[in-house]
């Protein structure tokens, strides 16, 4: 079992590492062009095919995360959590950080990062449920 899953995860992170790139979809649905300057935000929407990349590339990561920490590693239920959770979440907040130090062509969005932390609440929740029942 533990080998199907470990598959599974890695096909997962495969297949989300071939979304498109921010360069290509994610800056065209945000509104910025050259021509028009950029602020603290963007004139993005809560529901985006880039809120939706966001939720699951964070996802994967918090349920592969989780899976490589707790039964790789050999640790515990909840430090398990908190490590993927936070290790999610920082990615996610890393990446909005690196956007708003690259304004001429990324988009760094609060609606970005709320995906990003509920996309990781989704993959601590099916860890929760594969794992621990």
């Amino acid at each position: 079992m533990k080998r199907f899953i470990t598959e599974i995860v890695l096909i997962l992170i495969f297949a989300v590492s071939a979304l498109p790139t921010v360069n290509g979809t994610a800056v065209k649905n945000c509104g910025v062009s050259p021509q028009k300057p950029l602020i603290n935000h963007c004139e993005d929407r809560y529901f985006a095919k880039d809120k939706l990349y966001h939720f699951g590339v964070s996802a994967v990561l918090s349920f592969g995360s989780y899976y490589v920490y707790r039964e790789g590693l050999n640790n515990t239920e909840s430090g398990s959590y908190y490590f993927s959770g936070g290790f999610t979440i920082s990615i996610g907040a890393l990446k909005e950080y690196y956007d708003s130090r690259h304004p001429d062509n990324h988009c760094a969005s609060w609606k970005d990062f709320i995906a990003d932390i509920a996309g990781a609440a989704a993959g601590l929740s099916l860890a929760y449920l594969v794992f621990e029942n």
